[in-house]
Formats: C-alpha cells, sequence, structure tokens
C-alpha cells in the first residue's frame, strides 16, 4: 500500500476506496525481517495517512520488524492488510497500557458496558502486545 496515492491500480486500494462508506476498521500488519524498525514504521505510517486522510477510515497500525526465521516463505513479504465492512457492522478499539491485572480488568468491564451491540453480534477480537512489553499475566483469559 505504499505506493498507492494517486494510483487506482492497487487492487486491494481500489476495493477499499470503493466500500469505504461500509468500512468499520482497518488492521496494518506492517514488517518483515528484511526492514529495520524504523522503515517499518514509515510504511505503516505512509499506509495510515493514505487510509486516514484520503479514505477518512478509522485505522490499527501493528508495526514491527519480524526476526523469526522464514524458511519456506519468500525472502521479502509486503505488508498485509485487513479490513472488515459491512452496513450491519459495528467496531470499537481498547488501548490500554498496564501491567496491572486488576485495572486491566476493570478498564476493560467499563468499556465493554458502554457496547449496546454485543449482544446481537459476533464478537471478534485482536489482542495485540509489544515485543519485550509486560503485561498482566492473565490479560488473555479477561479479554474471554
Amino acid at each position: 500500500m505504499e505506493d498507492i496515492v494517486g494510483d487506482d491500480l492497487c487492487s486491494a486500494y481500489r476495493v477499499i476506496k470503493r466500500a469505504k462508506r461500509q468500512v468499520k476498521l482497518v488492521i496494518v500488519f506492517a514488517g518483515d525481517h528484511q526492514r529495520t524498525g524504523e522503515k517499518v514504521e514509515d510504511r505503516a505510517s505512509i499506509t495510515a495517512r493514505i487510509l486516514r486522510n484520503t479514505l477518512h477510515i478509522p485505522i490499527c497500525i501493528v508495526a514491527q520488524s519480524d526476526t523469526r526465521e522464514k524458511k519456506r516463505l519468500r525472502k521479502y513479504k509486503d505488508s498485509s492488510v485487513l479490513f472488515f465492512r459491512g452496513s450491519d457492522m459495528h467496531a470499537s478499539t481498547l488501548v490500554i497500557n498496564t501491567t496491572d491485572e486488576a485495572k486491566l480488568k476493570e478498564t476493560f468491564l467499563n468499556w465493554k458496558k458502554k457496547l449496546h451491540f454485543l449482544e446481537n453480534h459476533q464478537i471478534i477480537a485482536f489482542h495485540f502486545t509489544m515485543i519485550n512489553g509486560t503485561e498482566p499475566e492473565n490479560s488473555e483469559q479477561i479479554f474471554r
């Protein structure tokens, strides 16, 4: 997505642009093992700028260098872009930075109370953590 400004030839961009009224959330996974962290963040920033400024779409960016060994994959891998759309789809996000399990649980439950659509919709949760970051031991259990 980094070279799509003014270029409607990129099929992913065309699809998003065509469906932008129904797009509720975009998640960009930016990174590969040959890019430095700085370049990965640049790529994610460009993608975010395009989606936010051109299409006015909410976006979540997951940007990091991937240092895992990739024996069977191509050496270079583009960023992945997931977009969730539909007239009956709702999106909500929660961002919290804490190592306190009680604070995490309280914040999550308060956030959840404000969501009026939870009872009649399927819920898909994404849980992202920082590399070398710390989080409460039971954090994944809290979100179940």
